[in-house]
């Protein structure tokens, strides 16, 4: 951060200390895009250097959107330290957040009717399945009997054979 940031931002915070519309005023300043409130112009023009350029002057346009970005980016670093994220930036965030918890219904939805349609499918090949494994342990079961029979008949000879 530089040097000018910091003398301007402590002499605010100081100055804001001693009274509530100095607050309501820096807000406003801020969200007007660092015009409009005059009470904040000078130090910030004295800060920066700005009160010792006539705005007459050709450069002064440059000078003023190079000490305006400096601010700015001494700003954001200050906002980082002290752990706060920026309304656009938050709002950006919740607005992704609320897309893709939208995403997340519609793709539960999807995966939901995915089921449906899988447990329909498989209930009717299911049933098939299972019937044709009952149609094949119902034939292997009289095979198996007529099998038996032979035996019994076979055993049943054997001994009037001897």
């Amino acid at each position: 951060m530089d040097k000018n940031f910091l003398e301007f931002w402590g002499n605010l915070l100081i100055s804001i200390a001693r009274g509530q519309k100095r607050t309501e005023d820096m807000a406003r300043w801020l969200n007007q895009g660092f015009t409009g409130v005059d009470s904040l112009m000078a130090p910030f023009k004295k800060s920066y250097g700005l009160d010792q350029v006539l705005p007459s002057k050709a450069n002064y346009e440059e000078l003023w959107s190079k000490q305006l970005r400096s601010f700015q980016d001494s700003f954001q670093e200050y906002l980082k330290l002290l752990d706060v994220v920026p309304r656009r930036e938050y709002q950006k965030v919740q607005e992704e957040n609320q897309a893709l918890k939208k995403q997340i219904l519609e793709m539960e939805k999807a995966i939901k009717d995915l089921r449906m349609l899988v447990t329909e499918k498989m209930g009717s090949s299911a049933s098939e399945a299972v019937k044709g494994f009952q149609d094949l342990v119902f034939s292997q079961m009289d095979k198996f009997q007529e099998m038996m029979r032979s035996f019994g008949r076979v055993s049943k000879d054997e001994p009037e054979k001897k």
